[in-house]
């Protein structure tokens, strides 16, 4: 049992808008339920709702113990970059929902499940696929047969390997596949929006057609560009530069490669970067990443030295993950 509306008393249930949508969430062992409400914007007469923000009813219900409490919730984003070998897997939630950005590679499916199991996930509003390389799409039909999702944000473009279309076609027999384009804005909270950034880049190439995902949680821009590389990386700098000099953390293009100097010149600000990366074939990392990146990055991680990587996202960017020391020394 994962989300519930609360019904609400007869003199509630007149303030529906202002509290909505109760998360629960349960312990692995016990029967232990804490419900959290996210408050909506309130009138002033509704202040005797607000009151209740200190209290807490412990109530019995069929014989399990609910800790229910009015409490409003400190509103962030939290940003899991698995370590998923040579792929990407990124797993965002925020105070009610999760999504993933890339799903990683088939071999690292019991991974995923793994950390979502630990983190009481057992639906995904959405996964968003950057394109249909198996190191970034080789999960989905494992994760989709485990785990309820509501939705799948793609290109609509098919690799070339026939047993990747299969296990595509075998994916849309689970969950809905909505083509987005360039341009496009999801808003998925009144606080989180994905942009899926402009780009007229022609290609037939899947890294460089790629969507380019750019996520707004309040005034933190985060970057999640696939696997693009100099010439599409140009591009967005040209029609994206007002964007891009905003961005404050971003998954490094393709695995660590080097960066065009164009995008490597577009941001403005310090910026947090992570390499999801593991040993490879393609000799990435590149060679100049060390030097790149301090001169666009105030931290940089990489899984297959530091391993999974978790990010608090509010009003500044936070590494939770414990024990990780710097940066620029690996």
């Amino acid at each position: 049992m994962r989300h519930l509306i609360v019904h609400q008393n007869t003199r509630a249930r007149r303030h529906q808008k202002i509290v909505s949508h109760c998360e629960v969430a349960c312990g692995d062992r016990g029967n232990l339920i804490i419900m959290r409400s996210l408050r909506r914007s309130a009138p002033r007469d509704d202040s005797w709702l607000m009151r209740r923000c200190a209290s807490a009813l412990v109530l019995w219900c069929s014989g399990v113990l609910v800790l229910f409490s009015t409490q409003s919730i400190q509103a962030e984003l939290q940003v899991h970059v698995l370590d998923v070998g040579y792929g990407a897997a990124v797993h965002v939630e925020d105070e009610l929902d999760h999504y993933f950005f890339d799903i990683g590679p088939e071999a690292a499916q019991q991974t995923i499940l793994n950390h979502l199991a630990d983190h009481g996930v057992t639906r995904l509003r959405a996964v968003f696929l950057t394109h249909t390389h198996p190191d970034h799409a080789g999960s989905l039909l494992a994760i989709l047969g485990q785990i309820k999702t509501d939705v799948i944000f793609w290109n609509d473009r098919l690799p070339p390997n026939e047993k990747l279309v299969q296990m595509l076609d075998q994916a849309q027999e689970i969950a809905p596949f909505q083509p987005v384009k360039s341009g496009q804005t999801l808003s998925l909270s009144r606080d989180f929006r994905v942009r899926i950034l402009n780009s007229n880049y022609e290609t037939m190439d899947l890294n460089d057609g790629g969507l380019v995902f750019a996520l707004e949680y309040k005034k933190k821009k985060l970057l999640l560009p696939g696997d693009i590389g100099s010439l599409r990386q140009k591009n967005l700098v040209e029609l994206n530069k007002k964007w891009l000099e905003k961005v404050n953390w971003m998954l490094w293009p393709h695995h660590g490669d080097r960066l065009d100097e164009s995008f490597l010149a577009v941001f403005k600000k310090p910026l947090i970067g992570v390499v999801s990366v593991a040993e490879n074939p393609y000799k990435v990392p590149h060679g100049d990443i060390k030097s790149q990146a301090k001169l666009i990055c105030s931290e940089l991680y990489r899984t297959d030295t530091h391993g999974p990587l978790h990010f608090s996202v509010n009003y500044k960017i936070t590494l939770i993950t414990d024990s990780i020391a710097n940066r620029f020394d690996e």
